[in-house]
């Protein structure tokens, strides 16, 4: 039965004539019907913090595109003109610029729309550009006290050791070599 399932599922995967969400969700449905899965066992995937990640990850793009922020990648698109570095060099920019002031997974939620619409319109592929965009927003990061956690248990390690706490963007000469 759980062959038949998994076998089932990969056609309508591969097909895409089912939205995959609801092929996944229908799978795991079918197993806990048969017995093969008990209720804990199915719904244990989604305890993990990956899992949940990534809804949060399509939750802040659907809003994305209802608040119109997309409007960034026209913009983008416009500065690059037909130029792929000069695309590559503005996301990696743009991302990091707010990788500065908003969480790794903030960044990466808020961008990763943005840039795979860009590769789609662009005809780029769109591995090319989320490599990068990962690392911009990693090294975005690193730019002011409030860019990534590390930074923060810096600054209260500092302060509980008696040395004076760390400015805003103490960060920022570190993070801007990183990000060059």
């Amino acid at each position: 039965i759980t062959l038949i399932v998994l076998f089932l599922s990969a056609i309508f995967f591969m097909s895409g004539k089912v939205r995959s969400d609801l092929v996944a969700l229908c799978a795991l449905v079918l197993l806990i019907i048969f017995g093969i899965l008990t209720p804990e066992e199915a719904l244990t995937g989604f305890s993990n913090s990956v899992v949940i990640m990534m809804i949060g990850l399509f939750v802040v793009g659907g809003a994305i595109f209802q608040t119109g922020l997309a409007m960034i990648s026209s913009r983008i698109l416009k500065l690059a003109g037909d130029s792929e570095l000069k695309l590559f060099i503005l996301i990696v920019l743009v991302t990091a610029f707010i990788g500065a002031f908003v969480s790794n997974t903030g960044t990466v939620a808020l961008m990763l729309p943005i840039v795979v619409s860009m590769a789609m319109g662009t005809q780029i592929n769109v591995s090319r550009l989320l490599m990068p965009l990962a690392f911009a927003s990693s090294m975005g990061g690193m730019m002011t006290l409030i860019g990534t956690p590390p930074n923060l248990v810096i600054q209260e390690a500092l302060t509980s050791a008696g040395y004076a706490p760390l400015t805003f963007f103490s960060f920022t000469p570190v993070g801007l070599v990183c990000v060059a």
